[in-house]
């Protein structure tokens, strides 16, 4: 049996992003989940002020905590240097990444693809977080 979630902004959506590039956004949501192989994934959702948007994940994984880094800089979060964060536990990494919902950054957008039943698809993914710009407009 299939599960249904109501949405009620399915009629209201926004659209995604087209051309590679930089652009300064806000964190609109992060939702959790799971992988395949168990580890937790914050699934976070960036818009602009034109209300277009892109997804990225962030993995509670020792190898991409460098992302993790990023985004504490990118947004000016308030974490002192050094401050260490123990996220064994479940739901904290998660807790923490969903702390960043409202904050402004900008996001370097570039293009990859995959092969999906011998054809090829193409997509943007966020490939940097980084600082806003002083004189971004939004």
């Amino acid at each position: 049996m299939s599960k249904f979630k109501v949405d009620l902004n399915a009629g209201d959506r926004p659209e995604r992003f087209t051309d590679e590039g930089d652009y300064t956004v806000t964190i609109q949501s992060v939702e959790r989940s799971m992988t395949s192989q168990g580890i937790e994934k914050a699934l976070i959702v960036l818009a602009d002020e034109k209300n277009r948007t892109v997804k990225d994940d962030l993995l509670n994984k020792d190898t991409v905590y460098w992302r993790l880094n990023q985004l504490i800089v990118a947004t000016g979060m308030k974490v002192p240097h050094g401050t260490e964060m123990d996220f064994s536990k479940s739901g904290e990494f998660f807790n923490f990444v969903r702390s960043f919902v409202g904050m402004k950054l900008t996001v370097t957008l570039k293009k990859d693809s995959y092969e999906k039943n011998g054809e090829t698809k193409t997509f943007l993914k966020v490939s940097r977080y980084a600082k806003p710009k002083e004189d971004a407009p939004f």
